[in-house]
């Protein structure tokens, strides 16, 4: 599928970028400046070629890695961050299968690219083999640039999908935001839950997230939740809810919003992950349960605000 304001960009020589560009962290975004300077130079369209599904979820469908911003997300960023048009390639396992060769052949049926930036670490054809000499040395007799982006490193980590899951999932949400510029973010629809938080004097929305959202380690966290209505400063509460039973639970996501009045039931709201308050625990009682949860909306409302 194609994504522009003006489609007959993809029928003309053009720069490319290409990858999965989950999160859109800093790396891709110095992948996407590159680009786009080198299109300006040329005077050629910028266009980005990507991926759906992610290639996890097609080469390890058991074990596919969360995804930090969905497709939709992506396709929005990176038209946000100038370029010019998105070719969304849809991923198979006949896809994942070509070779290096054929995937070049590929992708040379779609566009007419004259440069090719890439990551340090971009792989490709019969499940990643190809590595950016492959990619040097099949598109050097059709006199393509491949322009290799090195890959950025902050904070002593390496700023990557895989580094800023990492650590989403051990709760470090400083350093996740650092590497991506903005503070984490996850999509989802507003249902109706166990009304136990009301039953206290707690209400709050529960919301089922899209499927293989990328959850931060489960706890207590300060953030906000924004939909078409307005945003909220919010206690989230990631993971099991906040309870001193030990009945098992999946996995869910739940947020008490400051000062709310209304309803947001069956609508789509993005909850945004900020300041990590509490690892989740079990209580004694009904006491130490209300006063902790007091204690996180407390702190929510003396640090956290909505303009």
């Amino acid at each position: 599928m194609l994504y522009a304001s003006d489609l007959s960009i993809f029928n003309i020589p053009c720069v490319c970028t290409i990858g999965a560009f989950d999160g859109l962290h800093k790396g891709h975004r110095a992948l996407i400046a590159g680009a786009r300077t080198d299109a300006q130079k040329r005077n050629l369209p910028c266009i980005t070629v990507m991926f759906d599904p992610d290639p996890s979820e097609v080469l390890d469908p058991q074990r596919p890695e969360p995804r930090l911003l969905s497709v939709t997300d992506r396709i929005r960023g990176l038209l946000d961050l100038g370029v010019d048009g998105v070719v969304l390639v849809s991923f198979t396992a006949e896809l994942a299968a070509q070779t290096p060769a054929a995937f070049v052949d590929h992708l040379h049926q779609q566009l007419q690219p004259v440069a090719l930036h890439v990551g340090a670490n971009f792989s490709f054809g019969q499940y990643g083999k190809g590595t950016v000499g492959t990619l040097r040395e099949l598109e050097a007799p059709k006199n393509v640039s491949v322009v290799v982006q090195p890959l950025l490193q902050e904070q002593g980590h390496t700023v990557s999908a895989t580094t800023i899951r990492t650590l989403l999932a051990q709760g470090d949400l400083s350093s996740a935001e650092g590497l991506l510029s903005r503070c984490h973010f996850i999509r989802g629809h507003v249902e109706h839950g166990r009304s136990e938080g009301r039953s206290m004097g707690f209400p709050t929305a529960n919301v089922v997230c899209e499927p293989l959202s990328a959850l931060p380690k489960a706890g207590v966290i300060g953030g906000y939740v924004v939909s078409d209505e307005g945003c909220w400063a919010s206690a989230i509460n990631v993971g099991a809810p906040v309870s001193f039973t030990d009945k098992a639970m999946p996995l869910f996501l739940e947020a008490n919003l400051l000062n709310f009045s209304g309803d947001l039931y069956g609508k789509e709201v993005a909850v945004l992950f900020c300041v990590w308050l509490r690892a989740e625990r079990k209580f004694q009682d009904i006491r130490e349960l209300k006063r902790t949860v007091q204690g996180n909306i407390s702190w929510v409302q003396n640090n956290l605000v909505c303009s």
